[in-house]
């Protein structure tokens, strides 16, 4: 004979299975356009549940990414649990945890809070997602300052996680050769950099070397994030929505 299963037992499978299927479904963003260089890791990123958008539906690709913002999204990549904050700030938690764990200095983020909501530099950005999710990389001093045409311009400070970044695979620099550690980074830009950083750390920590292109194919399109720099997509900076 067999087992009949409670009707409220059944029920909550149901709901279970409902919750865990509308999980996996994709996201789709109105500024999101399917044939952009974001729309799959901002896509994918979504369907993780490790960034979401702004209440009107919109994602903001070309917004910058504020302190707060790519923090607590590395926090959610790395699995960090938030600590408790010493303001009010809705990710001050996700702040304290990063500082503590060691992934950017008091200087550079103070958990006062006066640059939570302050765009978050390039070189500081890709200091901290390469502290959170591939500490064990380093880059050759020699070899990966070479590719970077305006290395001048990088603080001290941010040489060895940059170098560990363009070493590994995460950051290729633009069609000129820039890094521009000093810029803003967008949201787009955010999300390409920390999908590639988990794979890496995934599989251990090295990038593939790509196929070389075909001869006579044409120059590739540049997906990197570092290539769309001046692609700005919706204008304005929420603090907020991540």
């Amino acid at each position: 004979m067999k087992r009949q299963l409670h009707p409220l037992r059944a029920l909550a499978l149901a709901c279970l299975c409902a919750l865990l299927l509308a999980g996996a479904r994709p996201v789709d963003f109105p500024d999101v356009p399917s044939g952009s260089w974001y729309a799959q890791p901002v896509t994918e990123m979504a369907a993780k549940g490790l960034i979401s958008g702004y209440p009107s539906g919109k994602f903001g690709p070309g917004d910058s990414i504020t302190a707060a913002q790519f923090v607590a999204v590395t926090a959610r990549c790395a699995g960090l649990r938030p600590a408790p904050g010493q303001t009010g700030h809705w990710a001050a938690g996700d702040l304290q945890a990063a500082l503590q764990a060691g992934w950017y200095d008091w200087d550079e983020i103070p958990p006062t809070g006066e640059q939570f909501n302050r765009p978050i530099s390039r070189q500081l950005a890709v200091k901290i997602l390469m502290r959170a999710l591939l500490p064990q990389v380093r880059g050759d001093y020699t070899t990966e300052s070479q590719k970077i045409r305006d290395f001048d311009q990088l603080d001290g400070r941010y040489y060895e996680p940059v170098l560990a970044a363009y070493s590994s695979g995460v950051v290729t620099g633009s069609n000129s050769g820039n890094f521009n550690p000093k810029g803003e980074l967008s949201r787009a830009e955010a999300c390409a950099l920390l999908l590639q950083a988990m794979r890496l750390s995934e599989a251990g920590g090295t990038a593939a070397p790509p196929a070389p292109p075909p001869a006579g194919a044409p120059p590739p399109r540049c997906d990197s994030p570092w290539g769309r720099v001046g692609e700005r997509l919706a204008p304005g900076l929420r603090d907020t929505a991540v």
